[in-house]
């Protein structure tokens, strides 16, 4: 169903005055790609399912604050959405999701302060548009650090790249990418980077510049984890661009795909979360700052 923002807008009026046949109009036209919004920022179908009712039920209880003037119907569900996200992971914690203030305040360009608590975001790219205008840059560049920069195997980071800010799916990449050499899927995605990031072409390209020098090298010299080295022995002599993605699946791929999925996001938390340790650790030792009135 496809409603003007006219049409919209008296909709979410009657809704607010608690007229419940606009309030069931406006689900069925925005359930769909509101839950859509929900799935791809959380971890199952379930928690998806459970945020998407708290998030109608914010949605009616919060109808007389949407202005038409400042955004569609859609845009406010996303922002309750993205609330009803935080809420409920801040609720029951789980292996993976972090706060962007977490992630920001890594990144040394904010105060100490700043406070986007609402947001909850796990670590992926397409999770920086959800942020205010002035902090996308921010985000994005920190995520493409922490991310592309780490020490997850090459094959692993293009497929997550793909999964998170193209939105393929974990069998469509088999399908379609299987066949091809990593040093095609890496330029590939570093140029879909380049068409939809909010940073510069410059930042970009410097984040990608790790990923981008691995694939001229052995895949023996850039596999750091004795156990990821046995189960690609067979491999190790080769450059890593020359081999194909296919040849990375050692089970049902696609359930592979969002496995790798999962373990670089866990890396590049763990070496947040290091990156904190290690500044905490060095804050202590410092000794503290004195403060002498000026000589008269």
């Amino acid at each position: 169903m496809n409603l003007s923002r006219e049409a919209e807008a008296d909709l979410v009026a009657q809704a607010a005055e608690g007229g419940e046949d606009a309030f069931r109009r406006l689900h069925d036209a925005y359930e769909k790609p509101v839950y859509g919004f929900i799935r791809v920022r959380s971890d199952s179908d379930d928690d998806a399912s459970e945020i998407a009712q708290e998030v109608w039920l914010k949605f009616w209880k919060s109808a007389k604050n949407f202005d038409s003037s400042r955004a569609s119907c859609l845009t406010f569900l996303r922002a309750i959405a993205s609330s009803a996200l935080a809420d409920y992971y801040r609720r029951a914690p789980k292996p993976g999701p972090i706060l962007f203030s977490d992630l920001l305040r890594e990144s040394g360009e904010l105060d100490q302060d700043i406070e986007i608590g609402d947001l909850l975001a796990r670590l992926t790219p397409r999770s920086v548009h959800a942020l205010p205008d002035a902090m996308k840059r921010i985000a994005e560049d920190l995520l493409l650090r922490v991310t592309f920069g780490g020490p997850s195997p090459p094959h692993q980071l293009i497929t997550f790249g793909f999964c998170e800010r193209l939105g393929w799916k974990p069998q469509a990449i088999v399908d379609e990418l299987a066949a091809t050499q990593l040093v095609s899927l890496e330029r590939r995605l570093e140029d879909e980077y380049v068409a939809t990031s909010e940073v510069s072409e410059q930042t970009v390209r410097s984040r990608f510049q790790q990923l981008r020098a691995k694939m001229h090298s052995r895949l023996e010299d850039v596999l750091t984890e004795a156990k990821v080295r046995d189960i690609y022995h067979a491999l190790l002599n080769d450059l890593v661009g020359n081999t194909l993605l296919r040849q990375y699946f050692t089970r049902d791929a696609s359930q592979e795909i969002s496995h790798w999925c999962h373990t670089v996001r866990r890396r590049a938390l763990a070496q947040v979360m290091t990156s904190r340790r290690d500044s905490g650790k060095a804050a202590a030792r410092s000794p503290a700052c004195e403060i002498n009135p000026p000589s008269s």
